[in-house]
């Protein structure tokens, strides 16, 4: 999953400044979901890998990029 879209308080600077979010789970088992539809749940972490997980990343003349694994998700509901 990826956002291109994003407005950071601090961001790259330069002519084209790129700052995206991104999460990515991996299943080489392929058993992590039953079927190709995505579920309306939330994933169950244990049954992914997270080679790469969560990346925030500001690239243009200058880059920072943070990078961190998920250990929970949870659904904030809403008031």
């Amino acid at each position: 999953m990826i956002s291109y879209n994003n407005l950071f308080a601090v961001s790259a600077t330069g002519a084209f400044v790129m700052n995206t979010i991104d999460w990515q789970l991996d299943d080489p088992t392929q058993t992590a979901l039953s079927s190709p539809v995505l579920p309306k749940t939330l994933p169950v972490l244990s049954n992914w890998q997270s080679i790469f997980g969560l990346n925030i990343l500001s690239m243009g003349d200058s880059h920072f990029a943070i990078r961190a694994n998920v250990t929970s998700a949870v659904r904030k509901r809403k008031r």
